[in-house]
C-alpha cells in the first residue's frame, strides 16, 4: 500500500454554523479540536503550518466533518479529528485524535511523524 494523499478531518462543521458552535464549545468547555490546534491559530491557518505541509511529498488535505464522502465517513465516523492515508486500495486511519493530542499544537511534529510513516513504507 502506498499512501498518495493525506487527509486531516477537523472535528467541526465547514458551515458558519459550525464554526459558530465550534468557538462556543471550545471557549465555553475548553476542549478543542486537536487537529485545528495543530494547523490554526484563532481563525486563520498557522504560518508554521503552511511551511510545514509543504516539506511532504505527498499533498495533504483538510476537509470539515460535513464534507466527508461516505467512504471517507465509513472509516472516520466517531474518530474525529484525525488523519488518514489515501492509497489506491482505500483510505486508512493513520493518527486519531489522541495520537493527534500527543503533538501538542506543534504542526512539524505532525509532519515529522508523517514523513515517518511515508519512510516505513519505503521499507516496507
Amino acid at each position: 500500500m502506498r499512501t498518495n494523499k493525506f487527509i486531516g478531518i477537523y472535528q467541526a462543521e465547514g458551515t458558519l454554523w459550525g464554526e459558530i458552535k465550534y468557538v462556543w464549545r471550545k471557549l465555553s468547555t475548553k476542549k478543542s479540536c486537536s487537529l485545528c490546534d495543530i494547523t490554526h491559530s484563532g481563525l486563520s491557518e498557522k504560518t508554521n503550518w503552511q511551511s510545514c505541509r509543504a516539506q511532504l511529498p505527498i499533498p495533504f488535505e483538510l476537509i470539515h466533518l460535513n464534507e466527508r464522502s461516505t467512504e471517507l465517513l465509513d472509516v472516520s465516523k466517531g474518530r474525529t479529528p484525525c488523519v488518514l492515508a489515501q492509497s489506491n486500495e482505500g483510505y486508512s486511519m493513520v493518527f486519531d485524535d489522541l495520537q493527534l493530542q500527543n503533538f501538542h499544537g506543534r504542526p512539524e511534529q505532525l509532519i515529522e511523524a508523517l514523513n515517518v510513516y511515508l519512510s516505513s513504507q519505503e521499507e516496507a
